[in-house]
C-alpha cells in the first residue's frame, strides 16, 4: 500500500512541477533546467512524505537525506548544464545573425561590379561606345572590376578554409624577419599607390617561430594591406618584433588615426568594415582580410589582437617560439 499511496501523492506534485515548467518556458534556459532538475526531486519528497502519512518516520528521515544529497549534486550541475546551453544558443543566434549579414553585405558588394560590368559591355557590343580609346577605356575598368570580383571570391574561400572546425596546418621553423619582407614586398606595389610606406625595424633581428610559411605569410599581407588602405596619404607603417611571455610578437601600426574602443573587436567579424555605406571605392573590400588573418594565426597556435596606439592602431599577432 505504501507505493500506491507515494504515487497518489508525487504525480500531483509532477503534474504541478511540469505545469511550473511550462509556464516558465519563456524565461532563461538556466531557470528551466533547475526546474527540471528540482521537480522530480520535490516529487519524490512530496511522495514519501505521503506515504509516512505526514510524520516523521525512519524512513522519511533516510529519504530526506537521499534527497538532500541528489539536490546539492543535481542543482549545481543543472545550472552549470543551463548556462552552457544558453552560451551555446547564444553563440549560434550571433553566428546566424553575423552570417546573415555577412551574406547580404557580400550580395551587394557582388551585384556593384557586376551591374558595372554588365553595363560596360552592353555598351561595347551595343555599339553605344564606339571610339577606340573609349573601348579600351571601357575594357580596363570591366578587367579591374573582374579582379575586384575574383578577390572576392578568394577571400571567401579562404574564410572558409580558415574557420573550417578541425584545420590542422604544416608548421616549421620560421625566420620572422624573412616572412615578414615578403609579405612587405608584396604589399608594396598597393602602399606605393596609396602614398604609404612600409618600414621594418631590424627584422634580421627578429626571433624565429613555429608557423605555416604560406599561412603566416598570408596573415601579415591581410594585416599589412588593412594598415596601408586605411592609414592616410603620407603615414608609414611599421613592423617591428619582440619576445614576451615566451612567445614572438610582431607588431604593425598604422597611421590610421584610430577607431573608437567600441569597435575594436567588430573588426575581426567578417564583413565588417567600419563603415555603414558599402559603397565601392578606394577602400572597398570584403572586410574578410583580419577575420581570415585571426583564424589562420589561431590555427598556428597563436593570437591577434587590436588596439588603439600613436597616430593609429596596432594591431599584434602572437607566435610560439621555435
Amino acid at each position: 500500500m505504501g507505493a500506491p499511496l507515494a504515487l497518489l501523492f508525487a504525480l500531483p506534485a509532477a503534474l504541478v512541477g511540469a505545469l511550473v515548467v511550462y509556464r516558465a518556458r519563456s524565461a532563461s534556459i538556466t531557470t528551466v533546467t533547475a526546474a527540471l532538475v528540482l521537480v522530480p526531486l520535490v516529487a519524490a519528497l512530496v511522495g514519501v512524505v505521503g506515504a509516512s502519512g505526514f510524520m516523521f518516520t525512519p524512513q522519511l528521515g533516510a529519504t530526506l537525506v537521499v534527497v538532500a544529497a541528489v539536490a546539492v549534486v543535481s542543482v549545481p550541475a543543472g545550472l552549470l548544464l543551463g548556462r552552457r546551453i544558453a552560451r551555446e544558443m547564444l553563440w549560434q543566434r550571433e553566428a546566424e545573425t553575423a552570417r546573415r549579414e555577412l551574406v547580404a553585405g557580400l550580395s551587394h558588394d557582388l551585384r556593384s561590379p557586376l551591374s558595372a560590368v554588365r553595363a560596360m559591355s552592353d555598351a561595347i557590343t551595343d555599339g553605344v561606345v564606339h571610339d577606340p580609346q573609349e573601348v579600351k577605356d571601357y575594357l580596363l575598368r570591366i578587367n579591374a572590376e573582374t579582379v575586384r570580383l575574383g578577390d572576392m571570391v578568394d577571400e571567401l574561400f579562404q574564410l572558409s578554409r580558415a574557420t573550417a572546425p578541425g584545420l590542422q596546418l604544416r608548421v616549421d621553423r620560421l625566420a620572422l624577419g624573412e616572412v615578414a619582407s615578403d609579405a612587405v614586398a608584396a604589399v608594396a606595389p598597393v602602399a606605393e599607390q596609396a602614398g604609404v610606406t612600409i618600414a621594418a625595424e631590424s627584422p634580421q633581428s627578429w626571433p624565429t617561430v613555429l608557423a605555416s610559411d604560406a599561412e603566416l605569410t598570408r596573415v601579415l599581407r591581410n594585416v599589412l594591406v588593412n594598415a596601408v588602405t586605411y592609414s592616410t596619404r603620407g603615414a608609414t607603417v611599421t613592423l617591428s618584433a619582440r619576445v614576451a611571455g615566451g612567445l614572438a610578437v610582431l607588431a604593425v601600426q598604422d597611421g590610421c588615426g584610430g577607431i573608437p574602443e567600441a569597435e575594436l573587436e567588430l573588426v575581426f567579424v567578417p564583413g565588417y568594415r567600419g563603415e555603414r555605406a558599402r559603397t565601392p571605392g578606394a577602400r572597398a573590400g570584403a572586410g574578410l582580410g583580419l577575420a581570415i588573418a585571426r583564424a589562420l594565426t589561431e590555427a598556428q597556435g597563436g593570437t591577434v589582437t587590436l588596439r588603439n596606439a600613436g597616430a593609429g592602431c596596432r594591431v599584434e599577432i602572437s607566435l610560439p617560439l621555435a
